[in-house]
């Protein structure tokens, strides 16, 4: 998602004018004068050059470097808040690769700025021909969020400029366990990284770890953990029944459950209901086995995704620069998981275990 990230300015090159200026009025130049005039009018001239070689030419497909156009087929709102947006390309659907987790970037043109989204997977619920080169994104309104509050303005048919992919993970192979710990929208790395593993086969198994505000962003759902039919033990309290039609994204994890029941669990969390990611919570599913030798050989691969206030409540400040600068650091863990697997040692039993934590 990735989840939300800083603003990269896309234009850099108008920041320059202040210096450009202070050096024109540096010089000591008579009012009038000719000669000393031309720096200016060679720097004016100069700018749309700047825009058009800084934004290039628009690609007609989805590319790294440059904006590609989509047109914005739906927007669907599934909370207060929170809506997912379809996009479809205007001209020939690029493959895409559900081999790792990636991101793409969106285009604020009026502020020419952009914003990095992570997609969802393709719809266990869909036909692969339904999508038809789609992309789906789960995206919150954030206060004063200038790409966020744009993206939500923008009527269907609209057109979206989108640049990437950008690989944020590229999921090893050797990992028999994932803890995912997402946050809000974070669920869509969490979706991507699910959707990667259980295609592949073989045995690793995928746990996620969902929060959430209010139960508006989770609506109908229960927790398992895999290879059960029920209740996930170490959960705080049962969710709230409702009649309401569950959340489109719950949904989506209940499919991944019933495919993958031995494989795929799922928790859900809502602080308005005093459910949260606790010590005693996150303990119990590090520790997922009793057997001290099965525990010794597992590999566990920890992520994170989320509002960089939970990134840093959990992993420590030192996790969030390294999501960031997008970078994976031994030994940065610190926060609640720093507690609880310092250096990738676990304290409660002082027995070495195999657990790398990154965020996302």
């Amino acid at each position: 998602m990735i989840s939300p990230r800083s603003h990269s300015r896309l234009l850099a090159a108008p920041r320059r004018l202040p210096l450009c200026a202070r050096h024109v009025r540096s010089h000591t130049t008579l009012p009038g004068s000719p000669r000393r005039r031309w720096p200016l009018y060679v720097s004016l001239a100069a700018l749309p050059v700047g825009y058009y070689v800084l934004s290039g030419p628009k690609k007609q497909t989805l590319d790294p470097t440059t904006f590609a156009p989509y047109a914005l087929v739906a927007r669907t709102p599934v909370s207060s808040t929170s809506s997912i947006f379809t996009l479809r390309p205007l001209h020939s659907p690029p493959a895409y690769s559900w081999d790792g987790v990636w991101s793409v970037q969106f285009k604020q043109p009026q502020l020419q700025i952009a914003r990095s989204y992570t997609p969802l997977p393709p719809s266990l619920l869909l036909s692969p021909a339904a999508e038809d080169g789609d992309l789906r994104f789960l995206i919150r309104r954030e206060h004063r969020g200038e790409v966020s509050s744009y993206l939500h303005r923008l009527p269907p048919g609209s057109t979206v400029e989108v640049r990437g992919p950008k690989s944020e993970l590229a999921i090893p192979g050797d990992v028999d366990e994932v803890l995912f710990l997402a946050g809000g929208t974070g669920i869509a790395p969490a979706l991507q990284t699910a959707y990667c593993l259980l295609r592949r086969g073989g045995g690793t198994r995928v746990r996620v770890l969902w929060a959430n505000r209010r139960r508006e962003d989770c609506v109908g759902g229960e927790n398992t953990a895999p290879g059960t039919r029920g209740w996930w033990p170490f959960s705080q309290q049962p969710p709230t029944e409702t009649a309401a039609s569950p959340h489109p994204l719950v949904a989506e994890l209940t499919a991944y459950r019933s495919r993958y029941p031995d494989r795929f669990g799922i928790t859900y969390l809502v602080d308005a209901e005093g459910t949260g990611m606790t010590p005693s919570l996150l303990r119990a599913h590090l520790r997922t086995s009793d057997d001290r030798e099965v525990r010794a050989r597992k590999k566990t691969l920890v992520l994170l995704s989320g509002p960089d206030a939970f990134i840093a409540h959990l992993a420590g400040s030192q996790a969030l620069r390294a999501r960031e600068a997008g970078r994976s650091e031994d030994g940065a863990v610190g926060g609640v998981l720093g507690h609880l697997i310092p250096l990738g040692r676990d304290r409660t039993r002082d027995e070495e275990v195999d657990v790398e934590v990154r965020a996302l």
